[in-house]
């Protein structure tokens, strides 16, 4: 019997040229624009023949959700690490930090978010849903905090363009241009940052 015949192997062989597509995928988005993603540029890249492709994804359209999914998944796994339980202000700060932190790990070749948010169909009703039910350790951060008091009743959309938008700025210029800042001042920009929901 062939190794890549048994149940446990034939699914990890599937599942890893899925996950392969994917990422060729992503890289061409990332470093060229959707409007360079072909299949057959996407085969060529993914080390695949283009009718495998299909055996994935009936078409570029189904590809491209899945894509944002998938991005959307690494990114909300990377932000909200360490940040489901614990005090409101610190699992705060450990969103913070964790957002600044994806200046080193979503690097050029990689979405990142505010490629993500203009790809097409993430603005829809239904994407809508699919980031909130994400993100739902976030929102019930939020949640959590104005239970308590500790920062302003508003609207989470609107608490975290006020928290968190800064952030994502920031990572994407140290990024883009490769300036760093000391602990001190990443530390003082996060207060600043808490300071803007709190509850005063």
């Amino acid at each position: 019997m062939n190794i890549h015949s048994l149940p446990g192997n034939s699914l990890q062989v599937t599942d890893n040229k899925r996950e392969q597509i994917l990422k060729a995928a992503e890289k061409i988005v990332a470093t060229e624009g959707l409007h360079h993603l072909s299949m057959h540029k996407l085969a060529k890249d993914a080390g695949v023949a283009a009718g495998t492709i299909y055996r994935y994804f009936v078409d570029k359209e189904q590809l491209v959700d899945e894509m944002c999914r998938n991005v959307l998944t690494e990114i909300a796994d990377a932000i909200l690490h360490n940040a489901t339980s614990g005090e409101p202000k610190a699992r705060f700060r450990t969103v913070w930090f964790n957002i600044i932190a994806q200046r080193k790990h979503r690097t050029m070749d990689r979405l990142n978010f505010e490629q993500y948010i203009h790809l097409p169909g993430t603005d829809t009703a239904e994407y809508r849903q699919f980031e909130r039910q994400t993100f739902a350790p976030l929102h019930a951060l939020f949640d959590e905090a104005k239970a308590q008091g500790l920062i302003i009743d508003m609207d989470n959309t609107l608490l975290f363009s006020m928290a968190f938008e800064p952030a994502i700025g920031l990572c994407r210029r140290m990024r883009r241009t490769g300036q760093d800042f000391s602990e001190a001042e990443l530390h003082k920009i996060c207060d600043l940052c808490w300071h803007a929901i709190a509850q005063h």
